[in-house]
């Protein structure tokens, strides 16, 4: 082997290794970026949607005078729900979406049930314990 082609294969070898690099290297910031949007972005979202959460139950108590009110503080939960899907993690995007689609099957059915509400509650309560945990865990890690 001459010396030429012993520096043309270096050079190609080092060519693909920079490439793997790179590569790596942007897969890590992507990483970053995300986590900065979830710490940053996600606690102002799941403030938003505790006192939300607080204002539902303070609403549940006069249910059947308040209803119009429940079914627009659910319509705004719901938008900050699905913001929040947004900046999470694949794992937490399901249990938001569980409660996204209780919250649209709520708004679409006709009849006022206190029970419904009570079950997107459960199930609200139930995320933010998930993705408070998780936040916590990933600030904790990172």
């Amino acid at each position: 082997m001459k010396i030429g082609e012993a520096i043309n294969w270096t050079g190609s070898i080092a060519s693909i290794i920079s490439l793997f690099l790179t590569l790596w290297i942007l897969r890590e910031i992507r990483k970053l970026t995300n986590f900065h949007v979830f710490v940053n972005r996600g606690s102002q979202l799941l403030d938003a949607i505790k006192k939300q959460e607080r204002a539902l139950s303070k609403l549940m108590k006069n249910f059947d005078n308040l209803h119009p009110s429940i079914k627009l503080g659910l319509g705004s939960l719901r938008g900050n729900l699905s913001s929040l899907q947004i900046v999470v993690d694949k794992s937490m995007k399901d249990s938001i979406q569980r409660v996204i689609l209780l919250v649209e099957q709520y708004n679409v059915n006709q009849h006022p049930d206190r029970e419904r509400v009570e079950d997107i509650q459960a199930e609200l309560r139930r995320m933010l314990r998930e993705v408070e945990s998780a936040g916590e865990y990933a600030k904790f890690v990172k």
